[in-house]
C-alpha cells in the first residue's frame, strides 16, 4: 500500500509539471465560470451551445445514478449532455461528449443489456448501428460497437430510413428491447422487430430479432389524415414494397402508455403535418390493435402545433416518476429555433396539458440559429461587452429576420459577467436579412468604432457611430452596399489593419470557404475599398469532401504580439490556425496552416469566433458560436480558467490527499460567496459544502476519481485557489 501511494504521488507530481508545460494549444480549455444573466437569473447551462431540432432521452451519463440528458441535435448531427441533480437542476457535461460515435439521422441512448449502463441506438446509411456503454475510471462513458447494423434471424437487415426517428421499448414487457419502424422508404406501415434475446438466452443482452409483424397495430399512413385503421393483416405484405406516390413522409415514432393499461399507444409526427396523431390500443402486448385515433393530439387541451415534422420524446421532467412528452421539431429547414421543446404533462383524465414551450432555453444562451459573436464595448465604460449576430428567432407570422443581440459586461476588469439587454441591438432586424455577421472598427477616423455588417446576400452595409470618443454607440440607419462590395454570399467581416500601414482594411469570409482582401487605398478619414485580393493566403476551410466552408476570420496579435496569426471558423466546425502573415498579403500568396482543428475546440457546425483579452489576465479568451444558436468561450494558456495559485498560507485543505469529505481553514470565512471545484483540464464540478464552526466543509465528493483538482474559494473581493489531490489507493 505505501509504495502504491507513493507512486501515485510520484505521478501527481509529473503529472502536474507536464500540464502546466504544454503548448499554448493544448492548453485552450472552455471558460465557463463567466455567469450569463437574463430577466435576472443566472443560466445554468449558459454554454451548452443552443439546440434547433433536438430529440431526448434520459440516461444515467455520468454514473451517479441519476437520469440525466442525452441530446442529439439534427441540425448538426451531434450529441450533447445535460447533467441533472434534480427538477430543473442541470448543469453542462460538455466535457463528457468528446467520447461520442459518429451520429446521423437521429440517435437514442437505452439499456440494451441490462447492465444499468446506457448504450446507443443511431442510423447508418437506412440501417441501425449499436453502441455499448461503459463507464471509464473517470466515469465517462465509453463506446465500443455492439452491433454494425440491425438484421433479423435470417440475416435481412432491419430497415430504418436515416431521417425517420423509430420508436425502441419493450413493447411485450419480456425483458429486453424491442423496435418499430417504417419497413421500407416509401412504407405505409410499421414493422414490428421483436427482440429474440430472452426467449432464446434467458437475458437481455443480445441484439437477436425477428420480424413479428410488417402491419404493427393494422393500421396503415398513407400521408394523410385521418390514418387507415383496422386493415386486414393479411394485405401487408411482409415486406412486399409500397407505392411511392402514396408514402408516409418522413416520420417519428413514440410507444408510452396513455391509460396505464400496460398497452402501449403510439404516436406518429409526420413532416406534412404540424400536429401528430396518437392511436389508442386496446389489443395484447403481444398483439397491438389501435381501434381509435386523435390527429390533434391532445385535442381535448392545447394540441401540438410545430411548424414541420414535430417529434415526440418521453422524459420525466420533473423527476417525479411520471413521464412528461417532450414535442420538438426536426425540420433543418424551417426550425422553431428558439420555442424549439413543447412539454405536456399527463393530468387526472389521462390526458396531456402544456405546461412549458421553452424547455432547457431558459438556461441556455440560445439566439436562434447561426450565431455569430463579437467582443466589442459598445456602451464604452471601459469592459468588453458581447454581442452576437443571427439569422433571427423564429416568428411563425414573419419568417426569420437577422439582427443582434446584445450582452453587456457588468461584472469588473478582472472578473466578466454578461447580462443581456437586447435581442435587437439597433433595431437591425427592420432591414430582413436572412444573416447578420456585424464588425467594428473606425472607418471614419473621428475616435468611435463604426458597424459594419455583413449578411446573407454577399453584401456588407456600414453604419457611422456618431457618438463621439468615449461614448456609448449610437449608429445612424445604414449606408448600404458600402462601396459595392459583394462576395456572393453570407459575408463575414472583420475590420483591421492587416498590411500594418496605419489604415483599416476588410476581410471577409465566404461561404465557399476562402477569404476576401480588402486593402484600404484611401486614408483613415475616407477608406477607399476598390481592391479585392480573391483567396488571400490560399485559405480554404472546407474539409475534405465539402462542397461549402463557411470561413469566419479573425487575424489576431494577442497571442503573439506584434505577429498576426488567423483564426478561421469553419463550416466543420473545427477552427482553423494559420501563420506566415506579415508581409504576405499579395495574390497568389500562402499562409502557413498550422492546424485545422485548434485544439479540438469545436461546439458545432458553423463556428463563428472572436478573440480578446476579457478579464485583463494578459491571456487570450475566445468566444465561438455555431448554426444552432449558441456559444462557448475558451481561454489560451492556462490550465484552469481563473485559477492563479495564491501564495498565502492563511488558508489550508486538509486531509490532503482526501477520499471523501475534506475541510477548508482560514480567516473571514463566513464572507464566502461559493466555492468551486475544477478538473485540471478547466471541467467545473458541482461543490456541495456547509459550514462547521469557522471551517467549510466539502460534502460527498467520493464520485471524483485519483488525481489533481483545484479548489477556488470566492471573496466579494477576491479568489482564493488551492490544490487538493483526491486520492482511491
Amino acid at each position: 500500500m505505501l509504495l502504491r501511494f507513493l507512486f501515485f504521488f510520484f505521478f501527481i507530481n509529473v503529472f502536474c509539471c507536464s500540464i502546466f508545460g504544454q503548448t499554448p494549444e493544448s492548453e485552450v480549455i472552455r471558460y465557463e465560470t463567466i455567469s450569463i444573466i437574463e430577466n435576472g437569473v443566472t443560466l445554468s447551462l449558459p454554454y451548452t451551445g443552443g439546440f434547433n431540432s433536438p430529440i431526448y432521452t434520459e440516461a444515467d451519463l455520468n454514473n451517479d445514478g441519476i437520469q440525466d440528458l442525452f441530446i442529439y441535435e439534427r441540425t448538426d448531427n451531434s450529441g450533447n449532455y445535460v447533467f441533472r441533480n434534480g427538477p430543473n437542476d442541470y448543469y453542462s457535461g460538455f466535457e463528457f461528449q468528446k467520447n461520442l460515435p459518429p451520429l446521423k439521422g437521429w440517435a437514442l441512448m437505452y439499456d440494451y443489456n441490462c447492465d444499468d449502463i446506457p448504450d446507443l441506438f443511431t442510423a447508418t446509411d437506412d440501417l441501425i448501428i449499436v453502441y455499448k456503454g461503459a463507464y471509464d475510471n473517470n466515469n465517462e462513458l465509453q463506446f465500443t460497437v455492439a452491433k454494425e447494423k440491425l438484421t433479423i434471424t435470417n440475416n435481412e437487415d432491419i430497415f430504418s430510413l436515416t431521417d425517420n426517428v423509430p420508436s425502441i421499448v419493450d413493447i411485450d414487457a419480456d425483458g429486453d428491447l424491442d423496435i418499430l419502424s417504417f419497413k421500407t422508404a416509401a412504407g405505409q406501415q410499421v414493422a414490428l422487430y421483436k427482440n429474440q434475446s430472452m426467449e432464446l438466452y434467458n437475458h437481455c443482452d443480445s441484439l437477436v430479432f425477428n420480424l413479428s409483424t410488417a402491419c404493427y397495430g393494422n393500421f396503415k399512413d398513407e400521408g394523410m389524415i385521418p390514418l387507415t385503421l383496422d386493415i386486414n393483416p393479411d394485405s401487408c405484405g411482409m415486406g412486399m414494397p409500397e407505392l411511392i406516390a402514396n408514402r408516409h413522409g418522413i416520420s417519428s415514432l413514440l410507444s408510452f402508455d396513455n391509460d396505464n393499461d400496460g398497452l402501449y399507444e403510439l404516436m406518429i409526427g409526420n413532416e406534412f403535418y404540424n400536429s401528430v396523431t396518437v392511436l389508442s390500443n386496446n389489443g395484447t402486448p403481444d398483439d397491438a390493435h389501435f381501434y381509435k385515433q386523435d390527429n390533434s393530439f391532445p385535442s381535448i387541451s392545447t394540441p401540438i402545433n410545430m411548424v414541420s415534422l414535430p417529434t415526440p420524446s418521453w422524459v420525466d421532467v420533473n423527476m417525479d416518476g411520471v413521464g412528461e412528452i417532450l414535442i420538438s421539431n426536426r425540420s433543418s429547414a424551417s426550425s422553431q429555433n428558439y420555442a424549439f421543446t413543447k412539454v405536456y404533462q399527463r393530468d387526472e383524465t389521462d390526458s396531456f396539458d402544456l405546461i412549458l414551450d421553452t424547455f432547457l432555453v431558459k438556461n441556455m444562451i440560445d439566439v436562434g440559429q447561426e450565431a455569430t459573436p463579437v467582443f466589442f464595448d459598445f456602451d464604452q465604460d471601459g469592459l468588453t461587452d458581447l454581442l452576437v449576430g443571427n439569422s433571427g428567432y423564429f416568428n411563425p407570422l414573419s419568417g426569420l429576420a437577422g439582427g443582434i443581440t446584445a450582452y453587456k459586461n457588468i461584472g469588473n476588469t478582472n472578473n466578466p459577467k454578461f447580462q443581456l439587454v437586447d435581442r435587437n441591438f439597433e433595431n437591425i432586424v427592420i432591414y430582413d436579412w436572412n444573416f447578420v455577421a456585424p464588425a467594428f472598427g473606425d472607418l471614419d477616423g473621428d475616435g468611435d468604432e463604426d458597424m459594419i455588417i455583413g449578411e446573407g446576400s454577399g453584401k456588407i452595409h456600414y453604419f457611422q457611430n456618431t457618438a463621439g470618443p468615449n461614448n456609448p454607440v449610437v449608429f445612424t440607419t445604414a449606408i448600404p452596399e458600402y462601396q459595392g462590395i459583394d462576395i456572393g454570399k453570407n459575408a463575414i467581416p472583420q475590420i483591421i489593419d492587416l498590411n500594418r500601414d496605419g489604415l483599416l482594411d476588410l476581410v471577409i469570409g465566404a461561404q465557399q470557404g476562402l477569404l476576401l482582401y480588402y486593402p484600404n487605398n484611401g486614408t483613415a478619414t475616407n477608406p477607399v475599398f476598390d481592391e479585392q485580393i480573391f483567396q488571400l493566403g490560399g485559405v480554404d476551410t472546407r474539409y475534405l469532401g465539402q462542397t461549402l466552408g463557411w470561413s469566419a476570420p479573425v487575424f489576431s496579435d494577442l497571442e503573439t504580439p506584434g505577429n498576426y496569426l488567423l483564426y478561421a471558423g469553419s463550416e466543420s466546425g473545427f477552427i482553423f490556425r494559420y501563420n506566415d502573415i506579415e508581409g504576405n498579403l499579395s495574390a497568389g500568396s500562402s499562409f502557413t496552416e498550422m492546424t485545422n482543428a485548434f485544439a479540438d475546440a469545436r461546439i458545432g457546425r458553423r463556428s463563428r469566433i472572436d478573440l480578446a483579452d476579457i478579464d485583463n489576465d494578459n491571456q487570450v479568451e475566445m468566444v465561438i458560436a455555431n448554426s444552432r444558436g449558441g456559444i462557448g468561450i475558451y481561454k489560451f494558456g492556462a490550465s484552469t480558467p481563473t485559477i492563479n495559485l495564491n501564495p498565502e498560507t492563511n488558508y489550508t485543505i486538509s486531509p490532503n490527499p482526501a477520499t471523501n469529505d475534506f475541510y477548508i481553514a482560514g480567516p473571514d470565512l463566513e464572507k464566502v460567496e461559493a466555492v468551486e471545484i475544477f478538473s485540471v483540464d478547466g471541467r467545473k464540478i458541482i461543490a456541495n459544502y456547509n459550514f462547521e464552526g469557522n471551517r467549510i466543509k466539502i460534502l460527498d465528493q467520493k464520485s471524483l476519481s485519483t488525481g489533481l483538482y483545484f479548489i477556488e474559494i470566492q471573496f466579494p473581493d477576491k479568489k482564493i485557489s488551492k490544490k487538493i489531490v483526491m486520492s482511491k489507493f
